[in-house]
This record gives C-alpha cells, structure tokens and sequence, in this order.
C-alpha cells in the first residue's frame, strides 16, 4: 500500500519547514501545459496538529507543499490560499498551484533599476534552449536590496541542446527582442518560445537529504518516454488482484465537431488578386464522409504552392476524430506527463472483437490526476489526438 506524507518546505530555497503535515487532500493534478492545482485542508482543532504549528509554517506565497508517495516526492505546489476558516469548523482550508504558476502569474519581465532604465534580452543564431534558459535565468536573477527575491532554484543543465538556432533581437523593421517596456509575465514569453519553436518544458522535483531541489526539464519537440518497448504497459480490464499497470476504468470520448476534410489558405492581395490554395483529406471523402471545409489566413503567403502548403498542413491538423481518453488506474503508475504508455482493452460493448483481439494504442500523458484517498487511483489524461482508433 502506498505511504502518503505531505511536507512543507520554503519556497526560495527549498529548506524544509516541516516533514509532515497530516493534510487530508483532494484529487491533485500534475499537468504538461499548464500549472497542475490541489486542494488540502487540516483539522486545526485537534490539539496534537496544533503542536505542529501549522499556521506559521503553512504560508500562503511562502511554502511549498510537497507531496511523498513512499518518501519519493511525486509533486510540489506552492500554497497560494488559505481560502476560509471558520470557527465553527477549526478546518484550515489551502489552495496551491505547481511551481511554474509563480512564473504564470506573478513574475514579469521588466527594467529592474526603477523608472527611465531599460530591460533587453536579444539573441542571434541562438539554440532555442539557451534561449529558454536564459529567459528563465533572468527571471531568478532578480534581488531587491542584495536578497535573491527571485530566485527558485531551479536548476538547468546547459548542455542539453535542441538544435533550433533561432533569433530574438531588434532589427530596423522589428522590435524582435525581449523588452522590458511591454512588461510581460516570463510564464507567457516561456509559454509563446515553446509554441513557436515546437519543444516543450516542465519541472521536476526531488529530494535531497530535507531540502528539496527542482530541475528545468526540456525536450524537442516532447519531454517524456517515447512510444517503444520500454512504454508503461496497462491492462483493461483489471482482474481480480488490480495492481499500478490495471485500468480499473476508462473513457473514450470522440468529438468530430472540428474535422474537416477540405481547407483553404489565403495569403497576400485582395479579391480575385488574393493568393490562395486548398487541400482535401481524399481518404475520406473516397469512404463516403460529407465535406466540411475550413479556411485559415496566412497574409504572408506569396505564391499559390506556399498557401497549399499551409492548407495541406492544417488538413493534417483537422482531419479524423479527437478522441481524448482517460484511464483510471488503480495506485500511481510509473510514467510522467510527457510519457507514451501503451494501452491494450478488452472491451466488446466498445471494440467488438477485442476479447479474442485486444484493442492496443499507443497514448501520450498529458496530465495525472491523482486520488490519495480512501483508494489510491490515477487518471490519465491524454493528449488530444485524431483518428487513433
């Protein structure tokens, strides 16, 4: 059975304030693309909790709650709220978010040596990972007054490349560097490289000795297992002993609402001038499905094959069903978001045939939801592909 402890510990350095706080949670979630939330609360009245301080140690923008599954720290979430007390209950009430919420939403890019200096980050030729780490570096540079104020701790390994030379800087017809008089959040400019550039981010927590430490994860274009042999392996239905590989339950929603099998692209002019070009998803239309069109605008396309280059890519895009499922698996799997595991069902009110010949599929992690209590159970998230069936 999977031991559960909760920690608190500073969120600057990383020290810890308390080993365990007996905290009853609710489902708490680690996510990909955005900041994973969880929802604790405490029976304050109970004298025993009392001696433990917790309202001095649990402090809202101060301390970071961090989950143990077994003593392995599976996730961490700064404690933003303590939404409600009331008397009546003696119930303290906490709402935290994962790390990179700090960066989300409350650390901006800005002149740091008050009104009339300027702030400027410019690259040229630059691998999009450097150019990822410095942004982030520049974030936990910050002090006020000698006190590292901004720095997290979050460690980056500088010889972890993408390979994507890129250019960030002002030119004559481009403000095309980082400045500070726009005064952005550094989660979003993060957020927009990524997208841009095609790689995603995340950060890891671990434990070293009582302090906890915290690593910038890169990858182009994922982080995460890839879809091979060694991809977590799980099993529906679950059997009679369900163990951290068995699927205790699943969800198979398909939505073809945004599909479509025709596109057109416009590029540059106007009326009959305008440059255009289209693209079919001729597989089915041929299988007999309707035609649905879609229209995307790139005014930057000058020729009728770059605007079919960009329709074809947004067929590749739109064609085929979302199907978004969800696994619930009973304890806490060995994968994290980012990671391929492999699904094989045996279903026949959903795929007839299936008990003689498993459904198998390959399914990306995106975000896990995870039940401490009363049973311990998982859900997966998966990125949202089409036509995997």
């Amino acid at each position: 059975m999977t031991e559960f402890r909760y920690g608190l510990h500073d969120l600057l350095t990383g020290v810890q304030v308390a080993e365990h706080m007996p905290f009853t949670l609710q489902p708490f979630a680690r996510s990909l693309p955005e900041a994973g939330e969880l929802s604790a609360s405490l029976n304050v009245g109970n004298r025993r909790v009392q001696q433990l301080d917790p309202w001095g140690k649990a402090v809202p923008r101060r301390t970071t709650l961090v989950v143990f599954a077994d003593d392995v720290p599976i996730s961490e979430y700064v404690i933003w709220n303590r939404p409600s007390y009331r008397a009546s209950k003696k119930v303290m009430e906490l709402s935290c978010s994962e790390l990179r919420s700090v960066l989300d939403q409350h650390r901006i890019l800005r002149p740091t040596a008050g009104y009339g200096s300027r702030k400027l980050l410019e690259f040229t030729e630059a691998d999009a990972f450097d150019v990822f780490r410095a942004i982030l570096q520049d974030a936990q540079d910050v002090t006020w007054m000698g006190y590292p104020v901004g720095d997290l701790s979050i460690e980056m390994d500088p010889t972890v490349m993408s390979g994507q030379l890129i250019d960030r800087r002002d030119t004559e017809t481009d403000a095309g560097g980082y400045h500070g008089y726009e005064f952005p959040f550094y989660g979003q400019l993060l957020d927009d490289l990524a997208t841009s550039v095609g790689f995603e981010w995340r950060i890891d927590t671990w434990l070293d000795g009582t302090r906890i430490r915290r690593r910038l994860v890169l990858g182009y274009p994922h982080v995460g297992r890839p879809a091979d042999d060694d991809s977590l392996s799980l099993e529906y239905p679950a059997g009679p002993k369900p163990g951290p590989t068995s699927i205790i339950d699943y969800a198979w929603p398909e939505d073809g609402e945004s599909s479509a099998n025709y596109a057109a692209a416009i590029g540059q002019g106007e009326e009959e001038a305008m440059v255009w070009g289209e693209a079919y998803a001729a597989d089915e239309l041929v299988a007999g499905y309707p035609l649905l069109e879609t229209i995307v605008s790139y005014k930057n396309d000058a020729t009728p094959a770059i605007a079919a280059q960009h329709a074809a890519a947004e067929i590749e895009r739109r064609r085929g069903d979302i199907v978004v499922p969800e696994f619930i698996v009973h304890g806490i799997p060995n994968c994290a978001p980012g990671d391929y595991i492999r699904a094989r069902i045996s279903d026949e009110a959903r795929f007839p045939g299936s008990s003689i010949n498993p459904m198998e599929v390959n399914a990306r992690v995106i975000t896990m939801t995870i039940t401490p209590a009363p049973v311990v159970k998982t859900t997966l998230s998966i990125e949202n592909p089409r036509g995997t069936t």
